[in-house]
């Protein structure tokens, strides 16, 4: 099952580094992502007739359904804006999903050697509906995620490996490519324990402030979640993606980006970022931080029947970005922040397949401050899939010379993880 594991870490590491430094508006790109929600799954659909191979072709078609149909009700329910306000169905991203469903079942039927490029391909996919200003990020790692899970529940890889072979015929040289035979469906021995695991979390979040002073000493101090917009709810989402070292260390990656975007007025004037923004103007208002956290934490309690306490280190990097303008004003401000941080964890086991977690983290260092904190109610459905239901907060002080940022926000959630 290591595929998952170099497919997860590839896009995680992609989508994360690539998306601060996007070109917004570049209309090539957004050509490209247009086209590749359809290349990959064509690709892999053809790929099937290629191999000869009707038993994979089924489950493509299978994961298909789940992955567009499970993205389909979400863009139905969930409502969400997308940036550019062009309608109300942002979340989660189709192309992505598309996108990743192709290359997922690529990589997990044939092998990383065929994988590897196509996630590549489809992470490019994703990063250009952000550039687009089509979707937030959250939208497109939640269409990843849609599809991955799909296809880890469906999709089973081949036996023996894909191989271009030399041929020598009659009619001259070249090249074979040689599909092993079909394999089983994946058994668990006894005593099987996973190295890794994958979560996806979602749900509805509410934005209590954030207030934004830049610079520091000179700018307007003021509230963009009441002041000028008014708190909102939204859909918002986090990956996780954990390393189950051993009985007692485990180490977690997790990738949580937070946008709001909105338009109101303010009563009073406004000086940010050296640009005086004037009372009752209509201004539209873009907040974003992007975090990324590693953290590692340690079992004290690894044979403990119902209760179970961790504790950890780690580090938070994150990058923030808030944007203010109007017909004819613009102005901009930047900023990261790396901070050490602690962690706490302690479950109560409910029942053998369900257990209530209380965790958090946090550290404040001067005018830098940082915290998250969740309560977690998990389903264990077998040894490899859970779900959940929990509620998180979440919330950043950072202070320097160019900006103050102070914000808070509270979000319920619902997760879904898979381990191997």
């Amino acid at each position: 099952m290591g595929r998952y594991w170099v497919a997860g870490m590839a896009t995680f590491a992609f989508l994360f580094l690539a998306s601060p430094a996007r070109a917004e508006g570049n209309e090539a790109f957004e050509q490209y992502g247009d086209i590749m929600q359809f290349v990959l799954p064509l690709s892999a659909f053809a790929s099937t007739y290629i191999a000869g191979d009707k038993a994979g072709r089924i489950q493509f078609l299978k994961a298909g359904a789940v992955t567009m149909g499970t993205v389909s009700i979400l863009k139905v329910t969930q409502e969400k804006w997308r940036p550019n306000a062009g309608n109300a169905q942002s979340f989660p991203s189709g192309h992505t999903a598309g996108a990743f469903w192709g290359a997922s079942f690529i990589g997990t039927r044939y092998g990383m050697a065929w994988g590897v490029p196509a996630y590549g391909l489809a992470a490019l996919v994703g990063v250009s509906r952000v550039d687009s200003q089509n979707h937030f990020m959250d939208d497109v790692i939640s269409g990843m995620s849609i599809a991955l899970f799909s296809n880890a529940w469906i999709t089973t890889p081949m036996k023996g490996k894909v191989a271009l072979m030399p041929m020598v015929s009659s009619a001259g040289y070249g090249m074979s490519l040689s599909f092993g035979g079909l394999a089983d469906p994946d058994e668990l021995p006894a005593g099987w324990q996973p190295h890794f695991r994958y979560d996806w979390e979602f749900g509805a979040s509410f934005t209590d402030k954030i207030e934004i002073t830049a610079p520091t000493a000179t700018g307007t101090t003021f509230d963009i979640a009441n002041s000028i917009t008014g708190s909102e709810q939204q859909i918002t989402a986090q990956i996780s993606l954990e390393f189950l070292l051993t009985e007692r260390h485990e180490v977690m990656l997790r990738f949580f980006p937070y946008e709001v975007r909105d338009l109101g007025i303010s009563p009073t004037p406004i000086s940010f970022a050296g640009t005086t923004f004037p009372p009752n103007t209509l201004i539209i208002s873009a907040y974003r931080v992007y975090e990324l956290k590693a953290r590692w934490r340690f079992d004290l309690l690894p044979r403990e029947d119902r209760w179970n306490v961790k504790l950890g280190l780690g580090m938070t990097y994150q990058d923030m970005e808030t944007t203010l303008s109007t017909g004819t004003l613009w102005a901009e401000v930047e900023d990261t922040t790396v901070l050490p941080i602690a962690h706490v964890h302690v479950s109560f086991k409910i029942t053998p397949k369900l257990k209530l977690i209380l965790e958090g983290d946090g550290m404040a260092l001067g005018d830098d401050q940082t915290v998250d904190g969740g309560l977690i109610l998990r389903y264990q459905i077998d040894r490899q899939w859970d779900v959940s239901l929990g509620y998180r907060v979440w919330g950043r002080r950072t202070s320097d010379a160019k900006v103050t940022n102070d914000m808070f926000m509270h979000r319920g959630v619902v997760g879904l993880g898979y381990a191997w």
